[in-house]
């Protein structure tokens, strides 16, 4: 979360930069869609992999009843949205559908593991993402045209306050677990 999240936070809250990158063609009828994508990544992501804990205990029926329900889900809502809605109703279907599918395993996890995939690590990583990164975006976008020239050093200084406020928050990270990850990688590398 605290690594995919600052990037979809981009996405939603500059989505004419983003879809500026592929030309202005795509700008007017684009935005819809890809912020609400991006905050459908973003409850999909902040879930955690319930799935993936589903299939590693043995309750791998449980999983292909969730994508079976979401994949039954997708195709309705796009027969139903898609006609009056085009794009923007096929990403809507796909929204419902693949949070749908998440909060299945959540749940299932959560009833058959007793597994919460929620905590104050995620509160912190939501907050520096919403704080660092989403509102001073908006705010900047309510000032200049934000394109990709004005993104990257908008970013860049975001990403330095997300840094910090993740350092600030070390202790419930665990931020010290993954420095000795990753020095036991790269020694393990090294021989």
């Amino acid at each position: 979360m605290a690594i995919t999240w600052p990037m979809y936070v981009v996405v939603g809250a500059a989505p004419a930069a983003y879809l500026g990158l592929f030309g202005p063609n795509y700008i007017d009828e684009g935005l819809a869609t890809v912020v609400l994508m991006s905050v459908s990544m973003l409850f999909n992501v902040a879930t955690g992999a319930a799935d993936t804990l589903l299939l590693m205990s043995g309750r791998s029926g449980l999983s292909l009843c969730n994508s079976l329900s979401a994949l039954a889900l997708d195709i309705g809502l796009c027969l139903w949205f898609i006609p009056f809605m085009g794009i923007s109703g096929a990403a809507l279907a796909w929204a419902v559908s693949s949070s749908s599918r998440c909060v299945l395993a959540v749940v299932q996890v959560r009833i058959t593991l007793g597994i919460v995939s929620f905590g104050r690590a995620a509160g912190i990583v939501a907050a520096a993402n919403v704080g660092c990164i989403g509102l001073p975006l908006l705010v900047l976008s309510g000032f200049v045209h934000v394109n990709a020239l004005t993104l990257l050093p908008a970013v860049v200084v975001c990403g330095l306050a997300y840094a910090g406020v993740l350092w600030m928050g070390r202790g419930p990270l665990m931020l010290s677990v993954l420095r000795g990850l990753i020095g036991r990688s790269s020694t393990a590398l090294s021989s």
